[in-house]
Formats: structure tokens, sequence, C-alpha cells
């Protein structure tokens, strides 16, 4: 597995970004399901990602590597990591959009984002970056019995743990070792300054290409220490060539700055696309408990109430829309929040204007 990542790497040096080993391996006559578990887990940010295998060495199906095949509670572990794939599908696609355009890479070592740490050149195959947003720290070895965490190192900064939105890694002082939970789905964080596209899919609902069209998109953003975070998002029908010559697409550059999220677009028409904006989920909040108003602006620069939420148990703010009208991402521009207890400007309220 340490292998794949390393192949990974090389291929997007190589300006190659589309790659991935064949899931749970190739050659050998007999399969080992939590070995197995944790390449299906690994390949969550594979992008390409396939089982494919040898049959020569097989004897009867008991080999086979199918996820429907593997013993409990391996199986159950695996389809919740093969639909945890989906959620980070759209955050994948738009960097190789991105690449396919400009050159450049999808999955990174650590020392490309953070060359004056020491530590990020060492053990380099066992975490890495997905599109400069996402740390991926994947179990490569069988723990040992009854073990439930394992450690990896993440460098200066805080980090805003996926899987369940509960955890924050406060590295401002320096770059260390933290130990993490063996979870059913691979552990990955936001970094800070970062904010990705992220489709939930806990209800396990998601199992295709199309289900991805129609299922919502929300912002998930974890500022840095200035309040800003920045990301990308594109768009399109994911089938058709004539879409991409023709730029009936839609490419976002998206900004989190103080109580503004500004969505800009960057290429393609805006309208042509029908992917639905589901909320914006700022973790790592505490500093905006308070926030009691949000809207946002549409094309014409009118106000549209929208709702806000703070999670005090996972310290997180959740906008959404107000209302059940689908809302497409060509339909605004700009999300403004703040609280009038701190004295906020509000900018939703006509009547400020």
């Amino acid at each position: 597995m340490k292998y794949s990542i390393a192949g990974m790497m090389n291929m997007n040096m190589f300006g190659i970004p589309h790659v991935g080993a064949d899931v749970c391996g190739f050659f050998g006559p007999k399969r080992e399901d939590e070995m197995c578990l944790r390449w299906i887990q690994l390949s969550t940010f594979y992008p390409l990602a396939r089982a494919h295998q040898n049959l020569t060495y097989l004897g009867n199906d008991s080999d086979r590597s199918e996820p429907y095949l593997m013993a409990e509670p391996f199986k159950t572990q695996a389809q919740s990591s093969l639909y945890h794939r989906y959620v980070f599908l759209r955050m994948m696609y738009t960097c190789l959009f991105e690449v396919s355009k400009n050159g450049g890479t999808c999955i990174d070592p650590l020392f490309y984002h953070y060359p004056l740490d020491d530590k990020t050149y060492t053990d380099i195959e066992s975490t890495f970056m997905v599109g400069g947003a996402l740390k991926v720290s994947p179990i490569l070895e069988a723990l040992p019995k009854d073990t439930t965490t394992f450690t990896s190192y993440f460098p200066q900064g805080k980090w805003a743990n996926l899987v369940d939105l509960t955890e924050i890694i406060d590295n401002t002082a320096g770059g260390k070792d933290v130990t993490l939970k063996a979870r059913d789905k691979v552990n990955v964080h936001l970094r800070a300054g970062s904010l990705i596209p992220y489709q939930a899919n806990d209800d396990m609902l998601i199992k295709t290409s199309a289900d991805l069209l129609k299922a919502p998109i929300s912002i998930i953003a974890n500022r840095d220490a200035n309040g800003y975070s920045t990301g990308s998002l594109f768009l399109d029908g994911g089938i058709s060539r004539k879409e991409l010559d023709e730029r009936n697409y839609e490419y976002y550059q998206i900004e989190l700055k103080g109580k503004s999220l500004q969505v800009n677009l960057n290429d393609g028409n805006r309208g042509q696309q029908n992917h639905v904006f589901d909320r914006l989920v700022i973790v790592d909040a505490a500093d905006l408990a308070t926030v009691n108003f949000a809207c946002l602006f549409d094309n014409d620069m009118k106000p549209r109430a929208m709702n806000v939420k703070y999670v005090a148990a996972k310290t997180l703010l959740e906008i959404t829309p107000d209302d059940e009208n689908p809302l497409k991402f060509s339909g605004f521009r700009n999300i403004y929040f703040g609280s009038s207890d701190a004295g906020d400007v509000n900018l939703c309220d006509p009547l400020t204007y």
C-alpha cells in the first residue's frame, strides 16, 4: 500500500494525476480481510480506484477479493468506506479539471506544502495531501490485537477531521505526531485556510455518478488564523466532451473572508448546470457562536434570508437556505452573516439600506 502512495505521487509529478493501484492487490492466492479493508479505506482518495485481480492463483471463490466476500466486521466497514469515497469525488474531480487545464498535481507529499518542516521529508509514503487541502492518514499495517489507535504526523496549523466533524487538531505551536482513532473510514483532515465541496453520504444514497449529479453540494471551510479560507468547485454533467468544448460548465473560485463567502465564476458559463447548494459549514467556529443572521445575495444583488445554526458540541456553524426551493450555485454570488450582539452591520436587513 505504501508503494501505491509513492506511485501516485510519482505519476502526479510526471503530469498523470488520474492513477491508482489495484485495490486489495493484483497477485496472491489468499485474501487477508484486514489488509483488504485498509486498502479500500486508502482507495477513498485514489483518483482511479478499482478492484482488479489476477485469477491464476485462485483455487476457489473464497480467495477472491470482492468486498462482499469479506468476513465481518470488515465487510461492513468496507461498505462504509466505499460510500465514503463519494463524499469527496466532487473535490477530486475539481482538482483533475484544474490539472487538465493548468498542469499541476492532485496527490502530493507533505513537503510540497510544508517545505521548511524537516519531518515531512521522512516516512514520505505514510500520509499524503489531496488537492492541497486534505491530509489523508491511512492505516498501512495490521494493528496489534485490541489496538484502536495509531499515530500520524501533522505539520503546523489547525486540522479538522472530516469523518465526523468533531475533532480539531491544534498544531499552531508546531508540527507533531498525533494519535488518531482507527475508524471504519480513513482519517482525513481539512487544512487550515482551505475549503472544499462536500456531498454528505451517511445515508448511503449516493451510489453512482448519476446520483452525484443530483446530490446537493455543501461547502466546508476551515479558516486560517486570519479568518480566511479558499477553494474551488467545478460543475458539469460529467458525460459529454462537447460540454467542455463549448464551455457549458461552471468553474468557481470560492473565498471565505471574515463573515462573507464569495462565489466567483472563473471559467465557463453561468446557469448551465443544475447542481444544488446545500449549506455552508464552518468548522472550528467557537468565535462565531453568537452569529444570528445570514443571507445570500443573488445575481441581482438582492438579499435572501438564510438559516443559522451553531452546533456547540462540534463547534461548527451551519448556514442553510431559508426555504425549500432548490438553490443552484449559479443563483448567488455571496453569503453574508453576522452577529447583532457583536455589533455587526446587518446587510441582510432591507432597512440597512
